[in-house]
């Protein structure tokens, strides 16, 4: 595998075994007749790390003729890329007069989190207030990553969830931008507006925003709209109340089945997909991850793999903590570790389980200076954990 970070900065591995795989559509080719996907591959590398790997995959209307082009970002620079799905010939000419600022379509007033309302809000804003913004966020290796846009070539947009009042909606703008030395790249923006499309502001680098705790105290509790099948998992897989601990609410994750409580007072400041559950008042989280591990790994060998992903993802502030333990009946381990995120000094705590070549992570963190604070209600949380 050979591509480019969205820092430009080259990765290259050999994959030895593919753990999971998501694809999505990107574009159809000019003659209508290959359509070109991103498939995103957690995979594990010939030197036992686990990474991510991002293939463009094309193939015909028949699901034929398959070819991995290459890593995504690598392929979609390329001249054969243009040639096959960019802009033909006959309408380079009507490309250049037609600006993406035109023609926009109309908000979807009937539907707040219809996905294309944060393109629609994003573009009326206009070409001033894109051109010329200084881009600051940080990718998911938590690297700074900065440029000055020049030119905003495409606009994708998602809805992610709507704030706590009820008034406003957070969409997440995937822009393809040229920067002022002349370089694409990739901008994540954080983009909030209200119920009318009006109020719209662009909070910043989307990983920047959703990490800080203004945006835990607006958008902290996910909240269902309309229409959109946007159901939220946490919601749909939380009992009322945790039979355990008095106080908690449990948490079931529905792919898995893997359970845990959490304080009835803390929120959802995750997503869909990912529900993170905190307290905004210190700042506390609690999340858990699952992954697909090669048959015959154990917990030690998926130790020594995690440590090392931690190690080339963070700056770690002194060293990671070990402590074998046992978790109702199940050997675990847990890491505890201090980095820097945001110029905000962060104290995580990890609990590693494995089960029927299924890996389970479950992360806390809270800021440094409250952890000692906090730390009770974790080890309370853990006494939870179900697998």
């Amino acid at each position: 595998y050979s591509d480019y970070d969205d820092s430009y900065k080259k990765v290259e591995f050999t994959i030895k075994s593919v753990e999971n795989v998501k694809s999505e559509y990107i574009t159809t080719s000019i003659s209508g007749q290959y359509i070109l996907s991103k498939c995103t591959l957690k995979v594990l590398t010939t030197t036992n790390e686990y990474k991510t790997a991002y293939l463009a995959v094309s193939f015909d209307k028949k699901g034929q003729n398959s070819t991995i082009e290459g890593g995504f970002n690598k392929y979609t620079s390329t001249t054969v890329f243009t040639r096959i799905y960019g802009v033909d010939e006959e309408d380079t000419e009507t490309s250049t007069t037609n600006s993406i600022y035109d023609n926009i379509e109309e908000f979807d007033y009937s539907n707040p989190a219809n996905s294309k309302n944060g393109k629609v809000v994003l573009l009326k804003l206009g070409k001033s207030k894109l051109e010329g913004y200084k881009y600051s966020d940080y990718d998911d290796s938590y690297k700074k990553v900065e440029f000055t846009i020049k030119s905003v070539e495409d606009v994708k947009s998602e809805y992610i969830m709507i704030s706590n009042s009820g008034d406003y909606i957070l969409s997440k703008c995937t822009l393809k931008v040229t920067t002022t030395s002349n370089e694409s790249k990739t901008a994540y923006l954080a983009v909030t507006y209200n119920k009318k499309g009006q109020d719209v502001t662009i909070q910043g680098g989307y990983n920047q925003y959703t990490s800080t705790t203004t945006f835990m105290r607006i958008f902290g509790e996910y909240v269902e709209v309309e229409e959109q099948n946007n159901n939220n998992e946490a919601s749909d897989n939380t009992e009322n109340k945790n039979t355990k601990l008095e106080g908690y609410t449990e948490y079931k994750d529905s792919e898995t089945g893997a359970k845990f409580a959490y304080s009835s007072n803390w929120i959802n400041c995750g997503t869909n997909e990912v529900p993170v559950f905190g307290d905004n008042t210190t700042s506390a989280t609690v999340n858990l991850i699952t992954e697909n591990i090669q048959s015959g790994t154990n917990l030690s060998a998926y130790l020594t793999a995690s440590k090392m992903s931690i190690e080339s993802a963070f700056t770690i502030n002194g060293t990671i903590k070990e402590e074998n333990i046992k978790v109702n009946g199940i050997d675990a381990v847990k890491l505890t570790y201090k980095i820097s995120q945001n110029n905000i000094d962060m104290t995580l705590l990890q609990v590693l389980m494995i089960k029927d070549e299924k890996a389970y992570v479950y992360t806390f963190g809270s800021p440094t200076n409250v952890f000692d604070n906090v730390k009770d209600v974790f080890e309370k949380i853990i006494s939870t954990i179900e697998i």
